[in-house]
């Protein structure tokens, strides 16, 4: 039986920011991965995952290196400010 990855819900804040499915794409990347495994996690096909990271790394929140026929996609710094919940 195929294993499929859990499920991922976006950081309070960030749908109403980049809207629920760019959001759970960039939460779905945490660890860095290629294309598919966000698109499985958040019940997308490979062309929307694939649209949505491409705004993410234009937006300096993703970066992607092609490795052979992959691209591999992860977080940078700013995605994790971005994030970052002040202390109360």
């Amino acid at each position: 039986m195929a294993r499929h990855p859990p499920p991922v819900t976006a950081p309070e804040g960030l749908t109403d920011l980049l809207g629920r499915t760019r959001a759970l794409i960039l939460h779905a990347l945490t660890p860095p991965c290629s294309t598919g495994e966000p698109a499985l996690r958040t019940h997308v096909s490979i062309g929307t995952a694939s649209k949505h990271a491409s705004v993410l790394r234009k937006a300096g929140l993703v970066t992607s290196t092609r490795r052979g026929c992959m691209m591999l996609h992860a977080l940078t710094p700013l995605r994790h400010e971005l994030t970052r919940r002040p202390t109360r």
